[in-house]
């Protein structure tokens, strides 16, 4: 399966956007691990802003990055693939706490938010779009299920698509229990090989292998395995050089193959 990707953006510890992480990606700077900028959201209300958790504000401002050069009737038309291992982790542990209180108390409010498509349902507000969006949640190979939920919907409906991985560092109390220490997320919009490029563009081609999965050096492996998303890092790494091949876990057996090469 071949896909186009245009647009990559990433939010991480010492990788506040693309084109700052450009020069680290490709090893002409060394990586500095920093603490994850608060991602800005303006495309919302104040109202709906001030309801904002930690994980949908990730997920949008990836979101606003992912579509940015596209007009908003562009953007309000475009599918999503929103793939998130814990979903939002800090209204989970609200929810929790309140449970686990003499009165057991739950607002509307934090039962709304704790929808695993929260943040697609922001994003529809922000942006009025109607398009197809789907949710995704596969544990470690999280990163790899949102990249083929994303290509297969390129290839069956022509369409390109946003794709949104991100997952945020759990409250205390749950860090023991997620294997998320760092908040991360990257977006990539895909669209079918025949469509051709506005912009940088590279040709993904993706099959699935019984493998092993792609590590890293010293420091970046550190921050591979810190979250579900940050397993994109190989996979960002042969974007910002230009090509390369790279194996994303997806599963027990298998892992997802990654081919990339600069779209001529």
């Amino acid at each position: 399966m071949r896909v186009r990707v245009q647009a990559p953006a990433v939010i991480g510890p010492g990788l506040p956007d693309w084109d700052s992480a450009l020069p680290v990606l490709r090893g002409e700077q060394p990586y500095q691990a920093a603490a994850v900028p608060r991602p800005a959201v303006g495309m919302l209300p104040a109202n709906e802003r001030r309801r904002l958790t930690p994980t949908i504000r990730l997920a949008l401002s990836l979101a606003e990055a992912g579509t940015r050069g596209l007009d908003a009737a562009a953007v309000a038309s475009l599918p999503t693939v929103f793939a998130s291992m814990a979903g939002d982790i800090d209204v989970a542990d609200r929810l929790c706490t309140a449970l686990s209180g003499p009165e057991r108390s739950v607002s509307p409010t934090q039962f709304h938010n704790s929808v695993h498509n929260a943040a697609a349902g922001y994003w529809a507000i922000a942006t009025g779009s109607r398009a197809a969006s789907t949710s995704v949640a596969a544990g470690d190979g999280t990163a790899a299920a949102g990249v083929l939920e994303a290509a297969s919907r390129c290839a069956a409906d022509g369409d390109e698509v946003l794709l949104l991985v991100y997952d945020v560092a759990p409250p205390e109390l749950l860090a023991p229990h997620t294997g998320v220490a760092e908040s991360f997320g990257v977006a990539l919009r895909l669209g079918p090989e025949t469509m051709a490029p506005a912009g940088e563009a590279w040709m993904l081609e993706l099959g699935l292998a019984d493998r092993a999965v792609s590590r890293l050096e010293e420091g970046w492996e550190e921050l591979r395995t810190s979250n579900p998303a940050a397993r994109m890092l190989p996979l960002l790494r042969i974007l910002a050089r230009g090509g390369g091949e790279v194996v994303l876990p997806c599963g027990e057996r298998q892992g997802l193959v990654a081919g990339v090469r600069r779209d001529a």
